[in-house]
């Protein structure tokens, strides 16, 4: 290949890694936007906060248990029309609820049954994507890939809420259509992708292969497996932290906005947390990392121990900054350590592990809260942060990480037969 034809597949890589990244930034803008209006909404024609709770449940239900199937979708199907036929799919359901939304039709299995869609198309989509980065990146550029992917995440979490709610304010079908366009933009730019976005050919024995072989493969590597089990803890943590907030400043007193203000703090330091990630990788093994975000992170939990507003928010924002460190460094580790043909279902398997904690952490959290107090929750969740850490140090996994990522002494990790 001449040099002319690398600079060429490079900027074709790249050209394609911004659209991807675009359309789905404008959807997970409109996604988190829908996330705030259909509770607006659910309250508003009903008056019950438990059809509110019981519509988000539904959505966040179908998006963790979808992740097994749609991981095998992301590798027997073509990616890119995989993600093209989500975001469609996504577009149909959202319509659907915009109409009724105009309409003043509110039917509650109407609008359970779009909350499962879009927590599908969601699962789908984000898989499809992750399996797809390794192909519309240069070398040595995959860290830096996922980190813009996760900081999209909290910058979508930042600015979609009050989007949302200015739109609401407006007319409450406006933020349910900019849900449905926001599907197809990310549809248009998706189908704009000229990368191949898969090594294997479709319907080969890879491709056709069990449900099962993500979880056997994460299962079986020593990187993986510990990284998934104890990810998953912090993920609980994480999102148990963050409704501990809420109650805390709620019970001080703090105004509706001085609780918005404060999610905003801490969503600003998840995406500053996002993208240091890869200067820190290229001076600091993966192990050390790894560790760093739980020690950080059970220090930043500390802090809201003391009760008081502005230390409660400044820690809460350190946990959010701190958690990239993590998330970054596995995904890229996954994506990089998994053979083409298993992307999307190891992706499905550690999504899977991540999101069954991620719905059931504000329950426990309310739960703990209630029953033992803020204080002794927020404890509680600050061990959990550094047993995690202890258990980091002595992962043999994931202290021989750098070696493995590099190259060196990959057969001692070998996953296949």
């Amino acid at each position: 290949m001449t040099v002319a034809t690398q600079t060429g597949t490079r900027q074709g890589s790249r050209r394609d890694f911004t659209l991807l990244w675009t359309g789905q930034a404008v959807s997970e803008l409109g996604s988190r936007g829908y996330g705030i209006a259909i509770m607006l909404w659910v309250l508003a024609v009903t008056g019950s906060p438990a059809i509110v709770g019981m519509t988000a449940t539904v959505t966040m239900a179908s998006f963790a248990l979808f992740n097994v199937p749609a991981g095998w979708i992301v590798d027997h199907l073509d990616r890119k029309r995989t993600m093209v036929g989500a975001d469609l799919v996504g577009a149909g359901a959202a319509t659907t609820l915009a109409a009724a939304v105009s309409a003043g039709a509110f039917v509650l299995a109407h609008i359970l049954t779009v909350g499962a869609v879009l927590g599908a198309a969601w699962c789908v989509r984000g898989l499809a994507e992750e399996a797809a980065l390794p192909h519309v990146v240069g070398d040595g550029e995959l860290t830096r890939a996922v980190s813009l992917v996760e900081g999209r995440g909290y910058a979508a979490g930042l600015a979609g809420p009050p989007l949302a709610t200015a739109l609401y304010a407006i007319a409450p079908v406006l933020p349910f259509a900019a849900h449905a366009v926001s599907f197809v933009t990310a549809a248009s730019t998706a189908s704009a992708v000229k990368s191949p976005l898969r090594t294997t050919r479709l319907g080969d024995s890879h491709a056709d292969a069990s449900l099962g072989d993500g979880f056997r493969f994460v299962w079986r590597d020593p990187f993986l497996r510990p990284a998934a089990l104890i990810g998953a803890l912090s993920v609980l943590v994480t999102n148990g932290a963050g409704l501990v907030l809420i109650v805390m400043l709620t019970n001080t007193g703090a105004a509706v906005v001085a609780v918005g203000f404060a999610l905003a703090v801490a969503y600003g330091a998840g995406i500053g947390g996002s993208l240091i990630v890869p200067r820190l990788q290229r001076h600091h093994s993966a192990h050390v990392l790894l560790s760093v975000s739980l020690l950080a992170g059970a220090i930043a939990l500390s802090m809201m121990v003391m009760g008081n507003p502005v230390a409660a928010t400044v820690g809460y924002s350190l946990l959010l900054a701190a958690q990239p460190l993590w998330q970054v460094t596995v995904s890229a580790t996954m994506l990089d350590i998994t053979p083409d043909e298993l992307r999307g279902r190891a992706g499905g398997a550690l999504g899977l592990v991540a999101t069954v904690p991620a719905v059931f952490a504000p329950l426990c959290a309310g739960i703990l809260t209630v029953s033992l107090g803020v204080a002794t929750t927020v404890a509680l969740l600050t061990v959990a942060l550094l047993t995690g850490f202890l258990f980091t140090l002595r992962a043999r996994g994931l202290r021989a990480a750098p070696s493995y990522l590099l190259g060196r002494d990959r057969s001692s990790f070998s996953t296949r037969p």
